[in-house]
């Protein structure tokens, strides 16, 4: 779990606590932006095996390691995958100036965490990329949020050594299961997240 994980959970609850439009049943934590969190109770490592010598974005316990807890719950991705209406976003981003300058600024305990996390990890990014964040932010504000997407069937490739985990699109296959979204409302973005930080 990273700081963009962090964003898109406190964009679910809060729309779930205030606009009533989704219902949180289990929080689980997945394989991801850093090495030490499990899928699987009680599994020495992850799903996809991780390259030592590639940095961690979020450091190595997702918080750009300032340590805060651990938690492993089980996840079983495929077959979150195979139901219909799964979102993933394909890289968008906004202006991290725009991140500290004008989000960090709100005074929040969970914005000032999350400023000293991600001012580490973004210190030598020019985009604010959390898009866990946008995906979150564009299944619960459809109409706004979303300017082009597509949908297609896709499963998980579980089998192979290189490619285990990754996203296979089968465009043979009618039977469409996620929604790709290529492109999201960057200022519709930025006022979800700034609503998220308010308290």
């Amino acid at each position: 779990m990273g700081a963009d994980d962090a964003w898109a959970l406190q964009i679910i609850l809060k729309a779930e606590k205030l606009l009533k439009s989704v219902k949180v049943l289990p929080i689980t934590t997945v394989f991801g932006t850093t090495s030490t969190i499990r899928i699987y109770k009680g599994a020495t490592e992850g799903f996809i095996p991780v390259d030592p010598k590639m940095g961690q974005f979020y450091g190595r316990n997702g918080f750009s390691d300032i340590h805060f807890w651990q938690l492993h719950y089980p996840n079983n991705a495929n077959e979150v995958i195979q139901q219909k209406n799964v979102v993933e976003i394909i890289r968008e981003m906004v202006m991290a100036e725009w991140r500290f300058n004008v989000m960090g600024n709100v005074d929040c305990v969970n914005v000032r965490l999350l400023n000293e996390v991600e001012r580490i990890a973004y210190s030598n990014n020019r985009f604010y990329t959390p898009y866990d964040a946008f995906s979150a932010a564009a299944f619960i504000f459809l109409d706004t949020c979303i300017q082009y997407q597509r949908t297609y069937n896709a499963t998980l490739e579980l089998q192979g050594q290189r490619t285990r985990g990754q996203m296979v699109f089968d465009r043979g296959n009618n039977n469409h299961n996620v929604n790709i979204i290529a492109t999201v409302n960057e200022d519709e973005i930025k006022k979800i997240l700034q609503w998220t930080a308010s308290s």
